[in-house]
C-alpha cells in the first residue's frame, strides 16, 4: 500500500502543479506506515517515529519552500529514522540481556 500511494504521489501531485509537495507527501506516507506496525512487533517506539514523521511533513511546507524545504524534509525524516533504529536496536539490546543471551 505505502509503494502504490508513494506512485500515485509522483503521478498526482505534479499534473495539479504541486510538485513541490512531492517529498513531503512521501514522507507523510512513510511516517503514516509506522501506524499500524506496533501490535506486529510490539515496539510502541514505532507511533512516536510515525508520528513525528507526519508532524515534520505536515511542517516543512509551511516553514520552507523549494530546495531548503525538500533538504529539511528528508533531513528531518532521515534523523527520525536513524533515532528510530538506534531505539530499537537498544530495545533489543536490553531485552536480549534480561534472557541471559
Amino acid at each position: 500500500m505505502t509503494w502504490i500511494s508513494v506512485f500515485l504521489v509522483f503521478q498526482i501531485l505534479p499534473r495539479l502543479g504541486l510538485a513541490e509537495l512531492i517529498f513531503p507527501a512521501v514522507v507523510l506516507i512513510v511516517g503514516l506506515h509506522f501506524f499500524p506496525v506496533p501490535p506486529l512487533f510490539r515496539h510502541r517506539a514505532n507511533l512516536v517515529t510515525g508520528a513525528v514523521m507526519v508532524v515534520w511533513a505536515i511542517l516543512c511546507p509551511l516553514l520552507f519552500h523549494g530546495d531548503r524545504m525538500i533538504g529539511f524534509v528528508g533531513a528531518g525524516a532521515g534523523v527520525a529514522l536513524w533515532v528510530s533504529a538506534v531505539w530499537a536496536l537498544n530495545t533489543a539490546r536490553k531485552l536480549l540481556g534480561s534472557a541471559g543471551v
